[in-house]
């Protein structure tokens, strides 16, 4: 979910503001992360195994590739920032 400064959903984001992507049965998500070209990072777990996504300002999943041992290490040091006015 992403959230304007006024506290509502963003309904540039997603689906009216939210983002859902299947990944296992039992999944949770330890980190997320805003980088400079306004892309979100999920850190997680899924039955057991390591999962990282990535997904466009707009809420897309992102299938490039990336740098994941930069990423994995901006992910554990969870970080909020505003930008056009969303969190």
């Amino acid at each position: 979910m992403r959230y304007t400064r006024d506290g509502v959903l963003d309904a540039g984001f997603g689906s009216a503001g939210t983002v859902q992507t299947p990944v296992g049965k039992r999944a949770g998500i330890s980190a997320l992360f805003w980088d400079a070209e306004g892309r979100l990072l999920a850190a997680g777990t899924s039955d057991g195994s390591g999962v990282l996504l990535r997904y466009s300002g707009e809420g897309a999943l992102d299938g490039t590739e990336a740098d994941l041992l930069d990423w994995l290490s901006k992910a554990w040091n969870i970080k909020i920032e505003i930008a056009d006015g969303a969190v």
